[in-house]
């Protein structure tokens, strides 16, 4: 008896170490070899319908396999497509979208936080803006300082670990209601993210942790089980601070949990002491990575001061900054407590301004093709839409089920944050954190029209193979990087010490620490090599900076910079780094054949040139290794 229970701990904990590593070399193996140019046009398409309805396909048939092989090919699949999209923008060098220019560089936001942590492993501090989402930037810093500040080797990691998390979902799904719902999970989240894969935006934290907590969530519905209910809570509760969100889907649950485990009871009070108990905790933990990496005298999440404003009086989170420019001279804290009096002072004036804007913000989230609209496809869209109407009304039918009771209360928490989290204010990616649970409609949508054909072929499968340890494993090592990644990461920095250098007196000097995986190179086009981050044929780098300038010409100051930016030539590098002497962010412009082999701090002579929406370029005529300043000076 007891060799027999060994035997099958030792064959399972032996199908996970291969399931893990030849998921691995799937992901890792197709970053490093690329994928085809014909894939790469796919992926790249702005019309997603083709590669959305494919990867369902791919991903039913993965998911059809039962047993060790089933779960083998299905792990390596899931994680192949998010290698596939990720080795498509850096084989193109695009610039799909306002976060990152030439598949790498950082932009807007993502390079405000990107400049942030590389001060914080510096020994500095984070931005305003980075410091309002902690969880964040505390799980960036700590992978980039793993990495060796490898941007690259960072972006990979990040996205391998939303991979998993997507795929724990997907197969918790399929595990219960068969194989099409769990592929149609996956592939929704997975076209989600494909906006934020390869950049350092705060979506793709939100996005990881929304899936372990609705998988855990999931779990327990499907099993009538509180502890795996509880820490879905705690894990969905810690995406939402990195990313806020639909907040209300939370109270929603915990009134779900007390009527389900209620048992004898009216309802359980013991699962809303335990429900708001982990919430909390993960306010606790955002809080305490907050007030360590955190800038002194900020807020977080302070910018919903500016969203409530624009809703009192029916304009968008920028409308206070017309009205009261003023505002923006004051410090943080003082701008959210002002903002909020001129709020209550125009919600006293005029309360049914209020209510249109949350009139007009429930009508664009469920009748403006907005729910899905991540997908850039109007008829996967519109097929999303009807089938999660489908879904809800299927569910009200079943309303006494645990799965059916979930899915109602949670839309109604998702419904009821919609004001307060309005779609003109920041799009679909503000629901980052719970797109996970919003993908659990449609599936579950088409599955009760399968049902009703009698289509015995997408039932679920039965399944004798199980790890059920493996979401918890995963959600508590991640909740524990979160805490103990920037914590120690903030201990054990501190600012370089080095010997400066000497630059001809017309030119400026900068010092910045040499990392691979942190810039692109331009290729001549005489070059045999082809394009893949970080070497970039020139011609493939003018086509990105005209893909940004087509889509975001209109922004101020953006033309100007693009033009100067189309002025490099072939030999030339770009880094995205910020200057050790001040910690300004900067774009250094640097003959390729002069960049040392050693990763240490470099210092630069050159010439600095503005650029009006982005960091300064700063053009480097000479490269100087710094050496390190003795103790005793």
């Amino acid at each position: 008896m007891t060799y027999q229970f060994f035997f099958r701990l030792n064959r399972q904990e032996g199908w996970s170490a291969i399931l893990l590593v030849v998921g691995l070399l799937a992901y890792s193996v197709t970053l490093i070899v690329g994928i085809p140019d014909a894939l790469v046009s796919l992926l790249s398409s702005d019309d997603s319908t083709i590669p959305y309805f494919a990867s369902i396909l791919l991903l039913y048939f993965a998911f059809r396999l039962s047993g060790y092989v089933g779960r083998l090919v299905g792990f390596s699949v899931a994680l192949w497509l998010f290698a596939a999209q990720l080795s498509s923008l850096w084989r193109s060098a695009a610039s799909p979208s306002f976060m990152v220019l030439s598949g790498l560089l950082p932009v807007s936001d993502a390079n405000n936080y990107y400049m942030s942590v590389q001060r914080l492993l510096e020994g500095g501090n984070l931005s305003v803006d980075a410091s309002g989402r902690p969880l964040s930037q505390g799980l960036l810093v700590a992978v980039l300082g793993l990495t060796q500040q490898n941007l690259q080797l960072t972006l990979a990691i990040l996205s391998l670990v939303t991979a998993v998390a997507c795929y724990l979902l997907a197969w918790e799904v399929r595990r219960s209601h068969g194989p099409l719902a769990g592929a149609l999970v996956f592939s929704t989240n997975f076209f989600f993210d494909r906006a934020f894969l390869g950049t350092t935006m705060t979506e793709n934290l939100g996005l990881t942790l929304g899936a372990l907590g609705t998988a855990a969530l999931w779990r327990g519905a499907v099993n009538r089980r509180a502890r795996p209910c509880l820490f879905g809570i705690f894990l969905l509760a810690l995406a939402l601070n990195a990313r806020a969100g639909a907040f209300f889907i939370l109270p929603a649950i915990i009134i779900w949990g007390t009527w389900l485990f209620r048992g004898n009871a009216r309802i359980s009070f013991g699962f809303l002491l335990t429900g708001f108990s982990a919430v909390l905790l993960a306010f606790l933990i955002n809080s305490l990575v907050f007030k360590v990496i955190g800038r002194p005298g900020t807020m977080m999440n302070g910018n919903f001061s500016y969203v409530f404003y624009g809703l009192t009086v029916g304009g968008n989170w920028q409308t206070v900054r017309t009205d009261h420019p003023e505002i923006m001279m004051l410090e943080e804290a003082k701008q959210a407590q002002r903002i909020y009096q001129l709020a209550f002072a125009a919600f006293r004036a005029h309360p049914l301004t209020l209510v249109s804007s949350m009139i007009r913000a429930w009508q664009q989230f469920l009748f403006s093709n907005f729910l899905f609209s991540f997908f850039r496809s109007t008829s996967a869209s519109l097929i999303a839409q009807l089938l999660s109407l489908i879904s809800l009304l299927a569910c009200l039918r079943q309303r006494s089920s645990s799965i059916a009771s979930l899915l109602l209360l949670g839309a109604i928490g998702i419904i009821a944050s919609v004001p307060f989290a309005p779609p003109w204010d920041g799009g679909i990616r503000i629901y980052a954190a719970t797109i996970p649970w919003l993908s659990l409609y449609p599936s579950l949508g088409l599955l009760w029209i399968c049902r009703k054909f009698d289509q015995q072929i997408l039932a679920p499968i039965s399944e004798t193979v199980k790890f059920s340890k493996v979401l918890e494993a995963i959600g508590i090592g991640l909740t524990l990087l979160l805490l103990l990644g920037p914590i120690t990461t903030k201990a054990l920095s501190h600012r370089p010490q080095f010997l400066e250098i000497a630059c001809p007196k017309n030119l400026e000097t900068v010092y910045f620490r040499n990392s691979r995986g942190s810039s692109i190179h331009l290729l001549d086009e005489s070059s045999s090599q082809p394009t893949k981050v970080p070497a970039i044929r020139w011609q493939d780098f003018q086509t990105g900076l005209t893909q940004f300038q087509r889509k975001y010409g209109s922004v101020e100051g953006i033309p100007d910079s693009i033009q100067k930016l189309s002025q490099l030539t072939p030999g030339q590098s770009i880094f995205a780094k910020i200057n050790l002497k001040d910690y300004k962010s900067m774009w250094l412009v640097i003959d390729s054949a002069k960049i040392p082999a050693e990763q240490r701090i470099v210092g630069a002579c050159g010439r600095f040139q503005k650029l009006r929406h982005m960091a300064p370029l700063f053009y480097a005529e000479s490269l100087q290794l710094v050496p390190d300043k003795p103790s005793d000076l």
